[in-house]
């Protein structure tokens, strides 16, 4: 006799698990980080996405140095919060 183990119930934990935990991430990095105060862009703030996305997929790519002076111009030299670690 074999047992059949059922995985959609692990698959559904699992998943559920990690939308949970990214969401609590992203609550944290924005209300609760101590970087949360200083200014920026939210959704750079929140995840690392936003890096990826500007050295990777963006034109040809490699361009977030020159998205950082951007922000550097529009937000001031100091206290600019991207990506929490």
């Amino acid at each position: 006799m074999t047992q059949h183990i059922n995985i959609d119930p692990w698959l559904t934990g699992a998943a559920v698990a990690a939308a949970v935990y990214g969401i609590a991430l992203v609550v944290y990095r924005l209300c609760f980080h101590p970087l949360a105060k200083f200014p920026g862009p939210k959704w750079a703030a929140s995840t690392k996405w936003w890096e990826f996305y500007y050295d990777n997929l963006k034109g040809q790519g490699g361009t977030y140095s020159f998205e950082i002076e951007k922000m550097h111009e529009q937000y001031g030299a100091c206290g600019l919060h991207v990506a929490s670690a």
